[in-house]
């Protein structure tokens, strides 16, 4: 898949969470968790926050659209079409060959990859931004060995914060984040969610 990417100048989105427009969902077959939630913008504008994250042999690449609500569902077909069918992994690092004898075990479970309101926050520090129609974008952030990086930001722990580095999240976003970090103990990880155990020997 090739990209054009541009230098953008970024401004302060002061977003909150309104709603989960789609609740979190995992498709064992194309290894992707979908969900989706409702921004409100500063001016009550609606947005749409949707998250796909493609999993891969160590770690996943985040795909975002960020589009206004009206137009969401139109966008969202494009967004398929234009991006998500012409993403592919390169052999040899996809999750299905992962191998749990020479690769290291993520700790995190799929709970833990729901950025909540904070994904475009995250992906801007560490992705790469297409803009690829008027009205809406599209945020792709491969992310390979970050999961703990990644938790420790959306938690806000000091001793991880960059110095001078505001917190990306707001008062709700930071709720939201410490509600998803608590479900982490009923959780999947991320290498057992075709419902094997540790102990079997098949699981990959």
């Amino acid at each position: 898949m090739s990209m054009t990417v541009k230098k953008t100048i970024w401004t302060p989105l002061n977003c909150s969470i309104a709603t989960k427009e789609i609740e979190p969902a995992y498709d064992s077959t194309k290894h992707q968790l979908i969900y989706s939630l409702g921004l409100e913008d500063a001016e009550q504008a609606k947005l749409v926050n949707y998250n796909v994250n493609v999993l891969t042999r160590e770690g996943y690449i985040g795909v975002i659209l960020v589009t206004d609500s009206a137009n969401f569902e139109e966008n969202r077909k494009q967004f398929e079409s234009s991006v998500l069918n012409q993403l592919n992994v390169i052999k040899g690092n996809t999750y299905e060959e992962f191998d749990a004898s020479v690769d290291k075990k993520s700790e995190l479970g799929l709970t833990s990859l729901i950025l909540g309101g904070a994904g475009v926050a995250v992906a801007k520090k560490v992705g790469l931004l297409l803009l690829l129609k008027k009205g809406w974008f599209v945020i792709v952030a491969a992310i390979v060995g970050a999961f703990g990086w990644i938790r420790r930001k959306l938690t806000g722990r000091k001793k991880d914060a960059y110095p001078g580095e505001p917190n990306p999240l707001s008062p709700t976003e930071e709720a939201y984040q410490q509600h998803a970090a608590g479900q982490e103990s009923t959780d999947y990880d991320l290498h057992q969610t075709d419902g094997r155990s540790d102990t079997d020997p098949n699981k990959h």
